[in-house]
């Protein structure tokens, strides 16, 4: 049978009903331990792997009345296949994971500390535990939601790195909760734009950066992802499935980032405000009502550190605020480039978009960040920038300056030729903007991952609204740059990846053939002890390099500051000791 290019028969919108209901589970099923664990935490229990399995069964229940809903009836085998793949999803992508190191300062520090010692029997909000010393404020009172899922994933598996699961599992559940939802219920959308947008939304230049990490601003830009989705989805969209995934969105939002709670309230209240405007008549009190409610259970299920900080420090953001509050002015400067300091934020936004790739900060170089043309790149600094997990200028990748080029040029001819349309771009990209300029470093990239939803919505508009040629060829340029841009950031980040931990494996080895005990001296970044366990290795800690005899202190492997004492051996393999 021949495709029309329009999604309107009944096999299309199957498939999009089976893919929308796996993304959803993909999404239910971490809330779930999400939920149950931060409970248990209120409580002043600490967590349990079993929680897991608590979430496992109730997620077939949950896939059965979204499957009602979405499919029209209860299909209770089909609801049963999907279940056990989206429970064994994360265990079957943590095998690969837990080969996957991550080399990160930050995630190697409080992001994965959090994680160790919520499995080691901690309870955020009644103790507190000082094992990373000045950092130990921001794993005490930081969002642990994302700590949570991955704890009792650690807790059941054994293995720390395999947590990591859950970064891919929330960007699967964004890429097909958008692919279904447009299957299901667009219809001026063929396949191609369909896989175009969903994959270019959940595979963004945040998410793919910070996939092989413990950073949680990707698992953050892939709740953005799905949020946008469902608030901005036409009214076909059963209002029932948009709640039950607009809650554990925002729930998820506010457990993972103290931004995360900002975009939790600014954005469903903006969009909310602008849908009343567009779509007449509109259920404004059931709306407002829901998302009252949702917030409510925000709160509750995120009782630390909001409830928490403003209870024992009196705001809801300490550290970073407060009247105890650490100094954010001064770290700030130091991660800046040496050119921004003097810049206001609309200055430092304008030149991280159109600069070249980097991790200019003070503290590392005094080299300022550089303009280019936003029609190139150098391949070698991408190269080499792309192996980190945190890309500060430019984060959003090489060409996101010429996407954004593209919808000015979108926005200029489509107020001649159809000013509707120019007014719902405008709508929403200004509030895209709004809700990421307020904060003050908007030009880091994981900060304002949003941003790069800009082009994507924009080129949905204009093939969801207008039959124009200009404007849907205008849409075809930016969508391409789009695949070019997070396909080349996604390649890059592969193969730095790659490299960075053949590397981090053969230094294991190398350790692992040492005498033991090793005798270690642990740094900055003390979550290095678990690699050693996890490798076999027994260690020795000293509490500062000593003269051990003939040998030398070393570092322990890429991304650790770590220190090991390697022993000289004559040719016979007998160690040398000090005469």
């Amino acid at each position: 049978m021949p495709d029309s290019g329009v999604l309107n028969s009944s096999h299309k919108r199957d498939i999009g009903a089976d893919l929308l209901l796996t993304g959803c589970l993909l999404l239910v099923h971490p809330f779930l331990i999400f939920l149950i664990g931060n409970l248990s935490l209120i409580a002043g229990r600490p967590l349990c792997s079993c929680y897991f399995f608590a979430a496992s069964l109730i997620t077939f229940p949950a896939g059965l009345i979204l499957c009602k809903r979405i499919i029209g009836r209860c299909d209770f085998r089909k609801t049963l296949l999907i279940s056990a793949g989206v429970v064994s999803a994360p265990l079957l992508i943590g095998l690969p994971a837990s080969k996957i190191y991550d080399y990160s300062v930050d995630g190697q520090t409080y992001h994965l500390e959090m994680v160790l010692q919520l499995a080691d029997g901690w309870v955020p909000g009644k103790e507190e535990r000082g094992v990373l010393g000045p950092l130990s404020a921001y794993m005490n009172h930081f969002p642990a939601g994302d700590a949570v899922i991955r704890g009792v994933d650690y807790m059941l598996t054994g293995r720390v790195e395999s947590s990591k699961a859950f970064n891919l599992t929330i960007l699967l559940s964004s890429f097909l909760i958008v692919s279904g939802g447009l299957l299901r219920y667009s219809t001026r959308l063929n396949w191609i734009q369909i896989l175009a947008l969903s994959f270019t939304a959940a595979y963004n230049p945040v998410s793919v950066s910070q996939l092989p990490s413990f950073y949680i601003d990707g698992i953050l830009s892939s709740l953005l992802v799905i949020l946008f989705f469902i608030l901005l989805m036409p009214e076909e969209m059963d209002v029932f499935v948009q709640r039950v995934i607009l809650l554990p969105v925002l729930c998820l939002l506010a457990g993972s980032k103290f931004t995360g709670l900002v975009f939790a309230i600014l954005i469903p209240t903006l969009i909310l405000c602008g849908r009343c405007y567009f779509s007449r008549p509109f259920p404004i009190r059931s709306h407002c009502l829901y998302l009252c409610i949702a917030w409510v259970v925000m709160l509750m299920a995120c009782f630390h550190p909001y409830l928490t900080g403003i209870r024992d420090h009196h705001h809801p953001f300490y550290p970073l605020a407060g009247p105890d509050a650490v100094d954010m002015t001064t770290i700030m400067e130091e991660n800046r480039p040496a050119n921004f300091n003097s810049m206001n934020r609309f200055q430092r936004l304008f030149h991280s978009i159109y600069s070249e790739m980097g991790q200019q900060s003070t503290s590392t170089t005094d080299q300022p960040s550089r303009l280019k043309c936003p029609f190139t790149f150098n391949y070698q600094n991408v190269r080499k920038i792309t192996a980190t997990a945190d890309i500060r200028v430019a984060g959003w990748g090489p060409y996101f300056g010429l996407a954004l080029i593209a919808c000015f040029l979108i926005f200029a001819v489509s107020l001649f030729q159809n000013q509707l349309l120019a007014m719902l771009f405008l709508s929403i990209n200004g509030m895209i903007f709004i809700t990421g300029i307020i904060n003050s470093e908007a030009w880091w990239a994981r900060f304002t991952p949003h941003f790069w939803l800009i082009p994507i919505i924009t080129c949905a508009l204009i093939w969801q609204g207008t039959s124009s040629r200009i404007l849907r060829s205008l849409a075809n340029f930016c969508i391409l740059i789009c695949v070019a841009n997070v396909l080349i950031l996604g390649s890059l980040r592969c193969t730095g990846t790659w490299r960075v931990n053949n590397r981090i494996i053969r230094q294991i080895e190398m350790i692992r053939n040492l005498p033991q005990p090793v005798r270690v001296v642990y740094g900055f970044i003390r979550s290095t002890r678990i690699r050693f366990a996890e490798a076999g290795i027994m260690t020795f800690e000293l509490p500062k390099e000593e003269n051990l005899g003939e040998g030398e202190w070393a570092n322990a492997f890429t991304g650790s500051d770590a220190k090991i004492f390697i022993p000289h051996v004559d040719a016979n393999g007998t160690i040398i000791q000090k005469k």
